[in-house]
């Protein structure tokens, strides 16, 4: 008998698994689909073209590459620069983000959520004595700021980008970068209070405008851990279909797929919490009070993936060489954003949906075919069940057309990726890329819902490992973290 399975196979269930293998326990991985490492994979989209399928960047957290011994080369995106027109402006406009001159409760409050997604997470109020100390600690932290710069950190997650913006008078670049930075992978606008606290929460996990690319793609990162787990005596088992956990008296104590049925003494899901209260086990298993609880969690997907095989390199008006190694974000005034989200909520696709671009081809020749390139545009605000692919075809070439021109002539290929695509393949629910919306009312004891401490579920013997649950992401954290709890718990 195992004394672990993990269902699904993203950094998070491969990184709690190294850490169980590491403690010696026996553990098997196993993956539904035909693929490894869920959201965090890279796939050839044209004959010689790669790319990141669902996110644009997802780096490992530094402390579990070392402590695996894992090297994973990555290039930063120093710039992040916007192309569009300020409000009443009737020419474009092109500036760089000035990440660095924001105020210090900025760098202040990623540094303390960076610690807290390092430490686990208790329910309140029946915290261990250990969770209780790594919060005091990062109390201790937070104190340790002052009254004046403690009080701004804390006001800066009640914030919406656009009274900030307002507040700081940032420059157009600045203004729209907050902007798209807050309310990417949430289903709001940037008028909406707290998505400050979203743009801290992507600036901790590295994985937002300026998050590093990975060199070979973020299937590099999934095929590393995925070997490490075999090294240590894994088991990975890939393609099997539908999976079932098997729960007897309110306790798991198998997974079955198909006629065949594997015991464990524990078992780990990397699937959302209403995937696995759906998918993998029945809701009749929970509580009513429980199931209330799963179904409140927030999931409305609305990021699409685009990607272009082009036969150049794009020359973007007024975007230098280095511009091209980081972001670039086609977006107007604050204010357009939220029109365009005012659209989206209705259904309808934005006339002129945000979109922030990378060409991952420039730094990493690997990507393309020599001379030729890889675009990758990342669309924010394509409704919930959006089936058209050709108009975020349409909208995505015409916007980068306007600034891009002639760029048409060189495209061989474009794919489209819908939120529905993503919630298929990769069993998003939603397409929500991140497990559940990461705001403030869905993160720390609160994900990935109330009850849920470390990764525990009211089904003894069944953990969550995935994103989830605290951190949200795919930095490995999650199930590093989960994987701690349940050795506590042995």
């Amino acid at each position: 008998m195992h004394d672990v399975i993990i269902v699904g196979s993203s950094p998070n269930a491969l990184a709690a698994a190294a850490r169980l293998l590491a403690a010696k326990k026996r553990v098997l991985v196993l993956e539904p689909s035909d693929h490894l490492g869920g959201p965090v994979s890279s796939h050839e989209f044209h004959p010689g073209f790669w790319a990141d399928t669902a996110l644009s960047s997802a780096p490992l957290h530094p402390m579990i590459e070392q402590e695996l011994g894992l090297s994973i080369a990555v290039l930063p995106r120093r710039t992040v620069t916007v192309i569009g027109k300020a409000h009443n402006a009737s020419e474009v406009s092109v500036g760089r983000f000035q990440k660095a001159v924001l105020p210090a409760a900025f760098r202040n409050g990623t540094a303390l959520l960076q610690a807290l997604h390092a430490s686990p997470v208790g329910d309140l109020p029946n915290m261990t004595g250990s969770e209780a100390e790594a919060l005091s600690m990062i109390g201790a932290q937070l104190l340790g700021l002052g009254e004046r710069e403690m009080m701004e950190v804390l006001r800066l997650g009640f914030m919406s980008a656009r009274e900030l913006s307002l507040e700081l008078n940032l420059p157009f670049a600045d203004r729209v970068a907050l902007s798209i930075g807050s309310v990417y992978g949430l289903n709001e606008g940037p008028f909406a209070r707290t998505n400050v606290w979203n743009y801290l929460v992507h600036e901790a996990l590295n994985d937002g405008l300026s998050g590093p690319q990975v060199v070979g793609g973020l299937g590099r990162i999934t095929a590393l851990l995925a070997d490490k787990v075999r090294s240590l005596g894994g088991e990975i088992e890939m393609g099997l279909g539908p999976l079932a956990v098997d729960v007897d008296a309110g306790s798991a104590w198998g997974v079955s797929a198909g006629d065949r049925t594997v015991e464990a003494k524990r078992i780990a899901s990397d699937l959302d919490v209403q995937r696995t209260f759906g998918q993998l086990i029945p809701p009749y298993h929970l509580e009513p009070e429980c199931l209330r609880r799963v179904r409140q969690v927030r999931y409305r997907g609305n990021v699409a993936r685009v990607f272009i095989a082009l036969r150049k390199q794009p020359e973007f008006a007024g975007v230098g060489e280095e511009d091209l190694l980081g972001t670039l974000v086609i977006a107007n005034d604050v204010e357009s954003i939220e029109r365009a989200w005012d659209e989206a909520k209705r259904g309808n696709l934005p006339a002129d949906p945000p979109i922030f671009v990378t060409l991952p081809s420039r730094g990493d020749p690997s990507r393309a075919p020599t001379g030729a390139h890889v675009l990758a545009v990342t669309v924010l605000y394509v409704p919930s069940g959006w089936t058209d692919r050709s108009r975020v075809k349409e909208a995505v070439l015409r916007l980068l057309g306007e600034h891009a021109p002639g760029i048409e002539q060189w495209v061989d290929h474009v794919e489209v990726n819908l939120p529905v695509d993503l919630e298929e393949r990769f069993s998003l629910t939603g397409g929500q890329l991140y497990g559940g919306e990461t705001n403030l009312s869905q993160s720390f004891f609160l994900r990935s819902m109330p009850g849920c401490r470390g990764g525990c579920t009211p089904i003894e013997n069944l953990y969550l490992c995935g994103s989830t649950g605290h951190p949200p992401g795919y930095s490995g954290m999650s199930g590093w973290l989960s994987a701690g709890n349940l050795l506590a718990t042995a």
